[in-house]
């Protein structure tokens, strides 16, 4: 029927209206929808709720039972009406919404939206006596229609309007027990015997004495056999352990016979006195496991130590370092000790100890000592270390030093760096002015080094910043952000004249200010960028010095690319055209070569991108045929970005792969108004949209992504 194209069309528009918070607009399109619907002849109806909609009829016996009328309507007519009550709804125009709410129940009193709708707008106007019939009589008449006709309820829905309904009922007795307490001064006043008082509170207390008495405790700690109890302990964190124990002496008893459960410690903002208490509480653990097992070593999954007060910092550690360390052996070592220094670490530090031998994974905030290679006599006694995360909090060079008995080691000693499989150096670039581990990284060799990420530090002036790349050889990611001096044109001559890589995955170089261009030279076989590349995943250069010219020439080594990601944000360079780019246009980068050198691309980062526009946005729409892959895509923080370009592109992109795109990020995206959000939703265009146009404070691209592990 043409009228029901006309129908539906009306409600899904009237739905985004309605979403876009236009009620107004929505409601108008809702009450013509309304007037069409009762235009229907019943031939029509009935026709319509048996060939097209399929409507299961109840028989007339289950409505003369819960004495109700039987009304044939379009199958669509409460519907509509339910949308254009939470219009009224959402206009605080509550009297209209709980008239439309009246008449769902009456054409559909077995359905149990309808009696949700008016119990919550009778809710809205505090008549809690009413809502509660309301809910009461829709549960009623649903469970009569379940058990006797086979009608099945959405048990969500019913749980939903169960709970609405014994919420109500407390408000409306709380209600009732207000005003008869604001009456209690009209009634007339009892006399009250004292002696026969005393009596019945005599009695009522040793009836609850004999009631407490007779209740049965079952202690199941002390009735299961040990084995299982052990087994039920072992799901308990040791936190939790650790306060159970406070329970009996029986409870602590049976927890203290398996000291292996305490296998986890986190101390965040721990104080110099906790510190002693839970040395003292392993010392007792080890005693205890040396009786049991005959040895009084402790074995932790984690310990993480992060003290409260910057004064106790120092304490804290010894404590840890030098007398806990002893007993302890441990898998994950996290330490947040930001006021204390390299080199009072490497005293404190126990040299060839079984405690740092059995640490795989260390992560460490500190102060750098940067007059002598204080954090390399630390790491000398990790010999094991597979995942190593060091955080520099600060820099202190100091006027005169007289630690005399710590002096750098040098690299001769780092046997870590053989089994090293992640390294992680971060700073803050405005108060460590130096490079750590620069000498380690160039000096000695990380055959097993998967990953590393170096941030805030600051490189030297020279072309061959990156020559200590070629010890990395096995890397499968490479992190470089928000370094001093690290230009991108130097990493691209060192890739370029060395081959380093055979299977790096993930590159990052964010450069943290505008440096030269970047164009790359004229194509060369005998470079190295597609022996070191030839495995590349994913790609990011966010506000990097690279130009349109420079990617061009670099994606022409590839025959096969296997780049699934790319992020081009902030990138200045790089101004998306028709035409090819020149050495008189570096920086042109045309849309269809991109799109076809990276066939399998399924993530585009194009944020913060001064030369993004509707131009831009139209040219990437002429070629969607190439992005059949495609399933993310940013241009977030594009202001010059409208609506209209977005919705073409969406459009024209759904109409080539007949599938939505998974998210499209449009965050202070000003120029793209909520409708047009509402309206790509709607039409199926893109299964998720972030869009928020203002926050207190945003993202700050590329300085120090990434966080401190602890």
């Amino acid at each position: 029927m043409p009228d029901e194209e006309i129908l539906n069309k009306a409600i899904e528009l009237g739905t985004t209206y309605f979403k876009s918070e236009d009620y107004r607009k929505a409601r108008s399109l809702f009450e013509k929808a309304l007037k069409l619907v009762d235009s229907y002849s019943k031939d029509e109806i009935k026709k319509l709720r048996g060939e097209i909609y399929h409507v299961d009829e109840l028989p007339d016996e289950l409505y003369k039972r819960v004495k109700c009328e039987r009304i044939i309507t379009h199958p669509k007519h409460v519907k509509i009406l339910d949308n254009l009550s939470a219009c009224w709804e959402k206009q605080n125009i509550l009297d209209n919404a709980l008239k439309l709410s009246h008449k769902m129940v009456k054409l559909e009193p077995f359905n149990i939206k309808t009696y949700i709708r008016k119990g919550r707008i009778l809710m809205k106007l505090t008549k809690y006596r009413d809502a509660y019939h309301n809910f009461k009589e829709g549960l009623t008449r649903i469970q009569y229609a379940s058990q006797k006709y086979e009608l099945i309820p959405s048990r969500k829905l019913m749980k939903y309007c169960e709970q609405q309904k014994n919420i109500v009922r407390d408000m409306f007795l709380n209600k009732s027990k207000s005003l008869d307490l604001a009456g209690t001064n009209e009634k007339k006043r009892k006399l009250i015997d004292p002696i026969l008082e005393q009596v019945q509170l005599k009695k009522q207390k040793e009836s609850d004495a004999e009631e407490y008495f007779n209740i049965k405790e079952i202690d199941f700690i002390e009735k299961l056999p040990i084995e299982l109890t052990l087994k039920i302990l072992r799901k308990i964190r040791p936190r939790q352990l650790a306060e159970l124990m406070l329970v009996c002496r029986k409870w602590r008893e049976v927890i203290l016979q398996a000291p292996a459960l305490f296998d986890e410690f986190l101390f965040q903002n721990i104080t110099l006195r906790q510190m002693i208490k839970f040395n003292a509480f392993i010392m007792k653990l080890s005693k205890i496991n040396f009786y049991i097992s005959g040895s009084n070593i402790l074995h932790f999954k984690t310990l993480k130590i992060s003290p409260k007060s910057p004064s106790e910092e120092f304490k804290i550690t010894k404590i840890l370092l030098e007398s806990s360390s002893e007993i302890i052996r441990c898998n994950r070592l996290i330490m947040a000790i930001p006021n204390t220094t390299t080199s009072h670490i490497a005293k404190m530090i126990p040299k060839s100890n079984e405690f740092t031998k059995s640490i795989r994974e260390l992560s460490l905030m500190c102060t750098l000592r940067a007059d002598k290679n204080y954090e390399l006599d630390i790491l000398e006694s990790f010999e094991y270390l597979t995942r190593l995360e060091i955080m520099f909090h600060n820099s202190l060079v100091p006027l005169s030093s007289s630690d005399e008995e710590v002096t750098g080691v040098g690299t001769q000693n780092a046997h870590w760096t053989r089994t090293l499989k992640y390294f992680s150096v971060i700073c803050d670039t405005r108060k460590v002015p130096t490079f750590p581990f620069k000498n380690i990284l160039q000096n000695k060799n990380f055959p097993s080094l998967k990953k590393l990420c170096i941030s805030g530090v600051t490189m030297s002036l020279q072309a061959d910043q990156f020559d200590w790349l070629t010890n990395t050889p096995a890397l499968n990611e490479l992190w470089l952000e928000n370094n001093n001096n690290a230009k991108l044109s130097h990493f691209f001559s060192t890739i370029r004249d060395i081959h380093i890589w055979d299977d790096l995955k993930r590159l990052t170089f964010r450069e943290n200010r505008n440096y030269d261009k970047v164009s790359l030279e004229a194509n060369n076989r005998s470079y190295c960028y597609l022996s070191n590349l030839r495995s590349l995943e994913t790609l990011d250069l966010m506000g990097g010095s690279i130009t349109g010219l420079g990617l061009t020439r670099l994606f022409s080594y590839f025959m096969d690319c296997k780049i699934t990601k790319l992020n081009l944000g902030d990138c200045m360079n790089i101004q998306f055209t028709l035409l090819p780019p020149s050495h008189a246009m570096e920086t042109a980068l045309q849309p269809s070569f991109l799109l076809s050198s990276l066939p399998n691309l399924n993530n585009l980062q194009l944020p913060k991108m001064a030369t993004l526009d509707d131009d831009a946005i139209t040219l990437f729409s002429k070629f969607a045929h190439l992005m059949s892959s495609m399933d993310i895509l940013d241009i977030s923080f594009n202001p010059s970005v409208t609506g209209v370009s977005v919705y073409s592109f969406l459009k024209n992109l759904n109409t080539y792969r007949e599938k939505a795109l998974g998210l499209l990020n449009i965050d202070n995206c000003n120029n793209i108004s909520h409708i047009t959000v509402g309206t790509i939703l709607a039409q199926g265009f893109v299964n998720k949209v972030s869009c928020v146009y203002e926050r207190e404070h945003w993202h700050n691209f590329g300085s120090n992504s990434f966080r401190y592990m602890g």
